[in-house]
C-alpha cells in the first residue's frame, strides 16, 4: 500500500512539473520595442536644398571645377571650386543614410541605407534623381552605430516603449530586453561608415557582406544588376586599382583578379593585412597604412609597402614607423599620409628602401583624419575644417582655404 502510494505521489509530482512547464499566461506589459522607420519615409526625403554648413564630412569627389563632399549620414555639399582661395557651396543634395559617393560621367552614384540612387549632375543648377534600386544592401553602420533593414523598413537601434498584450510563457521575465548591436565609436575610429563602391572602365561595384553587385554603367536601367559574385563577408575595405580589387575577406585583404569585369576572381591574401588597415596602390606598389586603438587590435603605427605586380604572389618590400596613420593619398613619387594629432606628411616614396628619410613636409598644426590628391590639389581632413592646399612644391605646401565645420 505504501509502494502504491508513493507511486502516485511520483505520478502527480511529473504532471504538475509538465503542467508549469507548458503553463502559459496573458499579459499586458509595457515593453521595449524596436522603431522601425518605413522605406517611404527615407525615400520621400530625398531633395536638393540651399547650401548649408559643413559638420561631419566623409568623402570628397571631383568634376571639372567641382567638389562633391558627402556630409556622413545626411547628404552630399555641392561647391564651386573654381576660385580655390574662396570655395563657394551652391547646394546640399539630402540623401539620408549617405555614405559614400562615386562619380561616372555626368552621374553621381550615392547610396542611402538600403538603396542605392543616381544623380543627374550635368548641370549644377538643376541637379536631379534619375534612378533608385532599392534594398541593395542590408546593413551598415555610422560613427560606430549600426542599421538593418528589419520588418518592411530600417531599423536603426532605436527603442519605445509600448502596451502589448500576448501569450507567454508563466516562466518568461516581465520585461524582455531589446538588444542593440552597438561598438564603441573609438573601436571604428578607423571608419566612420561602410565602403559601398568602386568602380572600374564602365562596371560599378556594389559591397553587401558576401555579395559583391557588379553593375554595367552604360547600359539602360544602369542600376540594375548585370551580375553577382559571391566573396564573403565584406564591411570595411574597398579599393580598386588597374583590373584588380582589394577586398576585405574573412578579416584579412584579399586580392582580386578582375580581368573579367562580370567574374572576379580571388586570387591571394596580403600577408599581415587587415580590413582596419588604410591601402592606395599606384604603379604595382601597395602603401598601407597600419595604426593601433582599432576594432583590430593592431599592435603597430607603420606603413607597408607590398609589390602587387604579381598578384599571386603580392611580395612586402619594406616597412617604416608611423605616428598613428589614419589614411594615404599617393601621387607618386608623393604619399601624403594623416596622423591624426601628429599632423599631416608629405613623403617623396622614390627610394623604396628609405622612405622615412625622405619627408619633404610636416603640416604639425593639421589634425589630419582624411586626405583625397588630385594632382597638385589636395584636400584635407581636419577635427577642425576642410583645408584645401596646393601641392606644386611638395616641401612648401601652399594653403589655398579652410573650410570650418559648424560645431553641434
Amino acid at each position: 500500500m505504501k509502494n502504491k502510494l508513493l507511486f502516485v505521489l511520483l505520478i502527480s509530482m511529473l504532471a504538475s512539473c509538465k503542467e508549469k512547464d507548458n503553463c502559459t499566461t496573458t499579459r499586458t506589459r509595457l515593453r521595449s520595442v524596436p522603431v522601425i522607420h518605413s522605406f517611404a519615409e527615407i525615400r520621400d526625403s530625398i531633395a536638393v536644398l540651399p547650401a548649408r554648413e559643413m559638420h561631419d564630412p566623409g568623402k570628397i569627389c571631383f568634376q571639372d571645377n567641382l567638389l562633391f563632399v558627402t556630409e556622413i549620414r545626411k547628404g552630399v555639399h555641392v561647391i564651386d571650386n573654381r576660385d580655390p582661395e574662396n570655395p563657394v557651396f551652391l547646394s546640399f543634395i539630402r540623401i539620408p543614410g549617405n555614405g559614400d559617393i562615386v562619380i561616372y560621367q555626368n552621374r553621381l552614384y550615392a547610396d542611402s541605407y538600403s538603396d542605392l540612387i543616381s544623380f543627374d549632375i550635368t548641370n549644377v543648377a538643376t541637379i536631379k534623381e534619375v534612378e533608385h534600386a532599392n534594398q541593395v544592401f542590408k546593413s551598415g553602420w555610422f560613427n560606430g552605430k549600426w542599421w538593418n533593414v528589419q520588418d518592411g523598413g530600417l531599423d536603426f537601434g532605436e527603442t519605445t516603449k509600448k502596451y502589448v498584450t500576448e501569450i507567454v510563457s508563466c516562466n518568461e521575465p516581465e520585461e524582455p530586453t531589446y538588444a542593440v548591436d552597438t561598438l564603441p565609436s573609438s573601436y571604428m575610429d578607423h571608419a566612420k561608415t561602410a565602403p559601398r563602391f568602386a568602380i572600374q572602365d564602365k562596371y560599378l561595384y556594389t559591397v553587401n557582406h558576401e555579395v559583391l553587385g557588379i553593375f554595367d554603367l552604360e547600359k539602360t536601367p544602369k542600376l540594375k544588376s548585370t551580375n553577382s559574385a559571391i566573396i564573403g563577408s565584406t564591411n570595411f575595405s574597398l579599393a580598386s586599382f588597374q583590373n584588380k580589387l582589394i577586398l576585405e575577406y574573412n578579416y584579412y585583404m584579399w586580392i582580386f583578379d578582375n580581368s573579367n569585369p562580370l567574374v572576379p576572381r580571388m586570387v591571394s591574401v596580403m600577408d599581415s593585412v587587415n580590413f582596419c588597415d588604410k591601402i592606395v596602390v599606384q604603379n604595382d606598389i601597395a602603401y598601407v597604412s597600419q595604426r593601433t586603438g582599432t576594432i583590430c587590435g593592431g599592435t603597430k603605427n607603420e606603413l607597408k609597402l607590398f609589390n602587387v605586380s604579381d598578384i599571386s604572389a603580392p611580395r612586402l618590400i619594406n616597412k617604416f614607423p608611423m605616428d598613428g596613420p589614419r589614411a594615404l593619398s599617393v601621387d607618386f613619387p608623393i604619399l601624403y599620409v594623416c596622423e591624426g594629432t601628429s599632423g599631416f606628411k608629405v613623403f617623396d616614396v622614390s627610394d623604396t628602401a628609405a622612405i622615412d628619410q625622405h619627408l619633404l613636409s610636416h603640416e604639425k598644426d593639421i589634425q589630419a583624419n582624411n586626405v583625397f590628391a588630385r594632382g597638385k590639389d589636395v584636400f584635407v581632413t581636419a577635427t577642425d575644417g576642410l583645408y584645401q592646399l596646393d601641392a606644386s612644391d611638395p616641401k612648401d605646401l601652399r594653403r589655398l582655404s579652410k573650410i570650418p565645420f559648424k560645431k553641434i
